[in-house]
């Protein structure tokens, strides 16, 4: 609370620096420019006075009078210009001045934005990585300390396993996000049979989550040019996503379809869903649906990014759209090849 606290002051007081800046930056703007046009307009009618002086002196019976001279024009002329050169440079220094400030304004805001989200990364990871961590150390003292039935035996060793591939994602993840923002990532694509490789993904999650319901309608013999590894990754992450905010009374739908030439994913789920000014948002790096502070799900804001990227590398697009009354469906298009 007490960070909370302080980010938002810390918010509010930027907000206000740059509001009294910029109003004090505008105001002796113009103030200058006041000035400016005064002292403009003060030379402007000592020039007339000085050149009226010598017109009568010259000219003791002018035959028109002097505003009509061409003497007259000239200062006039010059005056004007001077006026327009103080009011056009005014008008562009306030544009540029105002741009900005804009620009300062959204740079803090997203540096604040950012910092936000470190600090939640880091409170996040903290807990992922002990979470598992202490579950494969209970499992793995019960085993040694006690005599188990082979029945919870397996129960144990699925356990360490579960958790041991949770870690092993985890840390792929935080891997691959640091290699993208190095631009490091070398992908080797090559003929994939995607119904074989997602059958495969579906059958094994099928077994490690028994007591959730899968809907699966995979055709069969589709063929991508693809990175292996990405596109399990793909799959992966999609899966552990509406896994994690589904119940288990919940179904999960998993389809593979030819539409249009291209190979189509859908992977839908009946959980909590995902609000329309988020969906923008959840391919965000770092970015996680909903209240940090109420937040019970697992995850650390790098699956759906990574998931985007990875997809847009192989020529594709993912959309994020309702299923239906509740629940979110992601749909991940990709070019098709043919055998």
């Amino acid at each position: 609370m007490l960070i909370l606290f302080s980010i938002f002051n810390r918010k509010s007081w930027n907000k206000i620096v740059i509001f009294i800046l910029t109003i004090y930056v505008v105001i002796s703007f113009l103030w200058w420019m006041y000035l400016l046009h005064k002292k403009n307009k003060e030379l402007f009618y000592e020039q007339i006075q000085i050149a009226q002086i010598q017109y009568y002196t010259i000219h003791i019976e002018p035959t028109s009078i002097f505003e009509n001279t061409n003497q007259y024009k000239v200062i006039y002329k010059k005056f004007m210009a001077q006026n327009r050169m103080i009011f056009s440079e005014g008008i562009v220094f306030m544009l540029l001045l105002f741009l900005g400030i804009l620009q300062l304004y959204r740079t803090l805001r997203k540096e604040i934005f950012l910092n936000v989200q470190q600090r939640n990364f880091l409170l996040t990871i903290s807990h992922e990585l002990k979470s598992p961590i202490s579950s494969i150390k209970l499992c793995s003292e019960t085993l040694i300390k006690r005599k188990l039935l082979p029945n919870q035996q397996d129960r144990m060793h699925n356990i360490i396993i579960s958790d041991a591939n949770r870690l092993h994602n985890l840390v792929e993840n935080m891997l691959f996000a640091a290699q993208i923002e190095r631009s490091d990532v070398h992908l080797q694509f090559e003929n994939l049979v995607y119904s074989d490789l997602l059958t495969e993904i579906t059958q094994k999650y099928r077994h490690q989550y028994e007591q959730q319901k899968f809907i699966v309608n995979i055709e069969p013999n589709i063929l991508i040019h693809a990175d292996k590894s990405a596109i399990i990754s793909i799959i992966l992450n999609i899966l552990d996503n509406a896994l994690k905010y589904s119940n288990v009374d919940n179904l999960n739908y998993i389809y593979l379809q030819v539409i249009d030439n291209k190979s189509v994913m859908t992977i839908k789920d009946e959980g909590e869903g995902i609000a329309i000014e988020e969906k923008k948002k959840i391919f965000d790096k770092f970015y996680r649906v909903g209240n940090e502070n109420i937040r019970k799900s697992k995850g650390t804001g790098l699956g759906l990014y990574i998931v985007h990227y990875l997809v847009q590398k192989h020529f594709g697009t993912i959309n994020v759209s309702n299923n239906g009354i509740k629940g979110s469906k992601f749909t991940v298009t990709l070019p098709l090849i043919h055998g």
